[in-house]
């Protein structure tokens, strides 16, 4: 079963032209709720678009039919909750015409300057990596790992990759 609903969301990823990272299967980011509503398709890239189509929306979780209802639902969230495996969900991260999320990686090293943020949104670093030339990457620390907020960590070098639930991050695009 699982099996067969990642390669239709990877079908239907690819179809619509979302960047892959954007899903991620078997994954619900329980809270943040501002907004949820039942889906006319079972469909994770509805939820994603609405996400991708409200500056409000930081994350987005899909509910396969039958979980919360007869319906597949889609819960928009303001900010980005920890990510909590699970078969009944599909979830994903805006891209809300931001550089591309590598979500679930960290690049560490080649860090200039660091803070704490006031939400839980990897888009608030890239934000201000983005304001500042110097900057070519970012990686964005959720709350709990180096302390009660998120951090964000602004790179003057762009690190190699290295898969971690803790983080996110993204770089400058050419």
């Amino acid at each position: 079963m699982v099996k067969r609903c990642c390669a239709v969301i990877l079908l239907l990823s690819a179809s619509l032209g979302l960047p892959l990272a954007a899903m991620e299967p078997g994954t619900d980011r329980p809270g943040s709720d501002y907004r949820d509503f039942d889906l006319d398709q079972a469909d994770p890239a509805q939820c994603a678009m609405a996400c991708e189509g409200d500056a409000q929306c930081a994350a987005w979780t899909y509910v396969q039919p039958g979980v919360q209802g007869d319906s597949a639902r889609c819960w928009l969230k303001d900010q980005v909750p920890e990510p909590v495996a699970s078969d009944c969900c599909v979830s994903g991260l805006a891209d809300n015409g931001g550089w591309p999320l590598e979500a679930a990686t960290d690049r560490p090293g080649s860090d200039y300057r660091d803070f704490d943020l006031g939400q839980a949104n990897p888009r608030l670093c890239e934000a201000a990596c983005r304001d500042e030339a110097q900057c070519v990457a970012y990686t964005f620390v959720r709350p709990g790992v180096q302390g009660d907020t998120a951090r964000c960590w602004l790179k003057d070098q762009v690190p190699d990759p290295q898969p971690s639930d803790c983080c996110d991050s993204g770089v400058r695009p050419d």
